[in-house]
């Protein structure tokens, strides 16, 4: 099914095969879609990345931890265990929004984003990023890693997206101010490498702007959820090949994609896959690389809030794996809280108003009537 799109210019580890129950309804381009949404309640996760034994490491964005889970369709083993296991709790914060994989390091290290979130609010505050490093050991073992903090980010707003672009920068996208800061991952050091009306929230009603971000060859992609577009910013490589700058206007690939959040690209460039956690949705969007446009089709509906996206190859197969997170009905009960700015994303309608009366019963005070007070 082909949904209405637009392009525009603006200014501003190895898996083993498997079968899968959850078979795409149009051709996907995928080798399966796995859905990682039997975590129990109390895990709530918006961002997944695969370790190479296998492991899914999740960070809590309820919680200060960072866990890791088996999933059936990353190992061999035939009964895993889906209870996350504990890796890490971070100090000051209470939220665990996204981790990546850093890039040419030598070994296995991640950066991890978190936050103080008064969820009601919402007010993000304290927002820090941290280098992870794993033990070596089997999943099995127990799983000790060093972690040291890379960055603060006192002026960020609301952090949500990150990625690694080299062993020494992160590029990490904050939501509510609209812009993509770079981190330098050796010294700590932020600053903006990229602000853009396509990256604002739509309106000052509205709580999410700019959500996830991917580089690949000379493009950043990303989502905004208000805007409901996935866009793309040219980007120009240093001669080392380490670091990036933009190197363009920024230019909507796609349009309707109504709280766009999650987001993977294939490492070919041709082809996104876009989620929805408000609707359910999971979009395939065929990428011109030449003009930039793209051809949104509707790959999956009823999914149970997807969010992260992570997307692993098989040596033996060219077509890739889908891993989809779904944050489930604590999301829901989140978001659904009343007064709550992020209502705005489900497009409440504020007009209505209630009316609660009330009924207050006063009883005397015996003391105070053998005091011969009247009140």
């Amino acid at each position: 099914m082909q949904s209405d799109s637009h392009a525009s210019e603006e200014n501003h580890g190895q898996i083993p095969k498997t079968n899968s129950s959850s078979e795409p309804t149009v051709e996907s381009g995928l080798r399966e879609i796995i859905l990682i949404d039997e975590l129990p309640r109390e895990t709530w996760s918006m961002a997944t990345t695969i370790r190479p034994n296998g492991d899914l490491l999740l960070p809590r964005l309820n919680g200060p931890e960072l866990c890791s889970t088996q999933h059936p369709k990353t190992l061999s083993n035939p009964s895993p265990s889906s209870e996350p296991k504990f890796i890490h709790c971070f100090p000051d914060t209470t939220s665990v929004f996204n981790i990546c994989r850093l890039k040419n390091t030598g070994r296995e290290e991640y950066a991890v984003l978190t936050a103080i979130v008064d969820l009601e609010t919402p007010e993000v505050y304290n927002t820090a990023v941290w280098r992870v490093v794993p033990s070596a050991e089997d999943a099995s073992e127990e799983i000790q890693p060093q972690v040291t903090k890379i960055a603060d980010m006192p002026e960020a707003q609301l952090c949500i997206g990150m990625t690694s672009v080299s062993d020494r920068t992160l590029l990490v996208a904050d939501s509510g101010l609209g812009c993509i800061y770079c981190v330098d991952v050796e010294t700590g050091t932020v600053s903006i490498f990229h602000e853009d009306e396509s990256m604002r929230p739509a309106t000052r009603r509205d709580a999410l702007g700019i959500s996830r971000i991917r580089v690949l060859g000379n493009d950043l992609f990303y989502t905004n959820t208000s805007r409901g577009t996935f866009c793309r910013l040219p980007v120009r490589w240093a001669e080392d090949g380490q670091d990036l700058q933009p190197a363009g206007a920024c230019q909507i690939v796609a349009r309707g994609l109504s709280n766009a959040d999650g987001m993977a690209i294939t490492r070919d460039g041709a082809t996104a896959y876009i989620g929805s956690y408000i609707s359910g949705t999971l979009w395939k969007v065929e990428i011109d690389s030449e003009t930039g446009s793209g051809i949104v089709h509707i790959l999956r509906e009823r999914i149970s809030d997807p969010t992260g996206m992570e997307l692993v190859y098989d040596e033996q197969n060219q077509e890739p794996t889908l891993f989809v997170v779904c944050c489930g009905c604590l999301g829901q009960e989140w978001r659904d809280k009343v007064g709550s700015k992020w209502l705005n994303m489900l497009h409440v309608d504020r007009s209505i108003k209630v009316t609660v009366e009330i009924f207050i019963t006063y009883e005397p005070n015996p003391d105070y009537i053998r005091a011969g007070c009247d009140n």
